[in-house]
């Protein structure tokens, strides 16, 4: 028979308390509806569903949102890109280089 080493034995016994526990709340919650009338607890158990829905809803249309506007930003950074990119030109045009490039290119007549 293979020896258990002491860790081993704790990892085991800290799973059964996690099992203890698990098994400890899903008694608690059978007995919350246990002790209403079968009526009332599917009523109750249908309104909490439908109030999760609802909640997932509202949270799925949130990450749609953040989507939306992560792409409106990287869109919104493009054109200040962009913009930076004309300003540069400008600059370069004022001190005379861009003048000098588009004189060379221009045919002679």
């Amino acid at each position: 028979m293979p020896e258990t080493t002491e860790s081993e034995t704790q990892a085991e016994s800290g799973n059964n308390v996690i099992k203890e526990l698990a098994d400890a709340l899903r008694f608690i919650g059978d007995c919350s509806y246990a002790i209403l009338p079968e009526d009332l607890a599917h009523n109750v158990g249908d309104l909490k569903k439908t109030f999760l829905s609802t909640i997932r809803s509202l949270i799925d249309k949130d990450i749609e949102w953040v989507e939306a506007r992560v792409a409106g930003g990287d869109k919104l950074r493009q054109e200040w890109q962009g913009k930076v990119e004309l300003r540069q030109v400008r600059r370069s045009a004022g001190t005379g280089k861009l003048t000098c490039l588009l004189r060379d290119l221009r045919p002679e007549v």
